[in-house]
């Protein structure tokens, strides 16, 4: 089975806040590949699903809105200045996806259902922010290059642990193991308020705040204690800190700072473990295997696992479907065919320990690249199984995912 690396071993010297609840809670081997664009190399992957493009144009969006950035004449953004700025991000976006062939048919991504609602969404609530931060954040005006602030919007932060002058040059900059930046940091009178944009679905499926955003920003508040103690000597204890998760609705979640685990140093004790794993391993076959550790959270949405071999031996050894499934390994049973005259869908059956699958809405583009025989494993990535009666010439239905979904021959 393909093994997602490439020949070059490469130790982990940083990482950012986004990937440190997957390196606390899920897979080292995903956060590795996730940080590293040696990634790219991984023969088979899955199609990103459009509304995470979406997501991301809508974040840069008030981003730009927090830093003022691109500016216009006004001091402040209207909604045809937003909407120009809308159309440039997408329009990069868009050329971003058409360069992989693996996302180019995802676009113009103008023409996706969401895109509209979430977008206007966006205009507005960046028009909103851009008004709340020039009157929330005194950052300094004709700032001197290079000078670092702490209040202000993308605000940079680093795990520091020695003294940072003030104007110290590149070639000195101290050792650290955590880089972030947080979306917007304000002051109101003697308390710190640390904010964290999030575009898209925050809470998990029991209604509460999903614990990876929880981490991501009590780990940002690690950081900005750090960066304002060794790079500005202002000493600040974490009870005059305030986090608030903000959702595309403009409304403001708390986040308790009253926990036990000192993140940060856990990080660090990570890395440090996962850098001599790597340096002991004889080759990549043998590091996946040290570093993956599959599991139905990591692995969902995992864009690697079509080409993770712990992941495709836990598949097949569960009969070719995890029970929470989202993903198949079997026999192909059956020459695709067309669901009707013209159709860009196809279908076809799959044999497994548990019975014969009928595998349907697998679309076009995967059947003429893959040329799929009869007899050989085939995995199909990204769907869901779906409950019928009286089913013809098959046992279970399994129904990929209309925008995201890939299939491949496995060896």
């Amino acid at each position: 089975m393909f093994v997602p690396w490439d020949e070059q071993i490469v130790t982990i010297d940083s990482i950012g806040p986004s990937l440190a609840y997957e390196f606390l809670n899920g897979c080292r081997l995903k956060a590795v590949l996730s940080k590293y664009p040696n990634s790219i190399n991984c023969q088979n992957g899955i199609p990103i699903h459009p509304n995470s493009s979406i997501g991301t144009i809508f974040h840069r969006l008030l981003e730009a809105a927090r830093k003022n950035k691109p500016s216009n004449e006004n001091q402040h953004w209207d909604v045809k200045f937003a909407n120009s700025v809308l159309d440039s991000l997408t329009n990069a976006e868009n050329e971003r996806l058409e360069k992989n062939e693996l996302n180019s048919h995802l676009t113009p991504l103008q023409n996706q259902p969401v895109y509209f609602s979430r977008c206007m969404n966006g205009v507005f609530a960046a028009v909103k922010i851009n008004s709340q931060t020039a009157i929330r954040i005194n950052q300094p005006a004709n700032k001197p290059s290079g000078e670092h602030i702490l209040f202000g919007a993308e605000i940079n932060v680093w795990d520091l642990e020695e003294t940072w002058q003030h104007n110290l040059g590149k070639s000195d900059i101290p050792k650290f193991s955590i880089f972030g930046q947080i979306d917007r940091v304000s002051q109101n009178k003697n308390r710190v308020i640390i904010e964290d944009f999030k575009t898209g679905q925050i809470f998990d499926e029991n209604n509460e705040l999903k614990e990876s955003y929880i981490t991501q920003l009590r780990l940002y508040a690690e950081l900005w204690l750090l960066t304002a103690k060794y790079r500005h000597g202002i000493d600040i204890p974490m009870s005059k800190i305030d986090l608030y998760i903000i959702d595309d609705t403009d409304t403001r979640h708390t986040i308790s700072t009253q926990y036990r685990e000192n993140i940060t140093s856990r990080i660090r004790e990570l890395l440090r473990d996962v850098n001599q794993e790597i340096v002991g391993c004889q080759d990549n076959y043998d590091l996946s295997y040290v570093l993956a550790e599959p599991n139905d959270n990591s692995c969902r949405f995992c864009k690697h696992r079509t080409g993770c071999s712990p992941y495709l031996d836990k598949l097949i050894n569960n009969s070719g479907f995890i029970d929470e499934g989202f993903d198949l390994v079997g026999t192909l049973e059956s020459p695709p065919i067309p669901n009707g005259v013209g159709s860009k869908d196809y279908q076809f059956k799959l044999k497994t320990d548990t019975g014969i699958w009928l595998v349907d809405k697998v679309h076009e583009r995967w059947i003429i690249s893959d040329n799929l025989k009869l007899g050989e494993t085939i995995g199909v990535f990204g769907g869901f199984e779906v409950t019928l009666e009286n089913c013809l010439g098959f046992n279970r239905f399994f129904k990929c995912s209309t925008a995201q979904h890939a299939v491949y021959p496995l060896l």
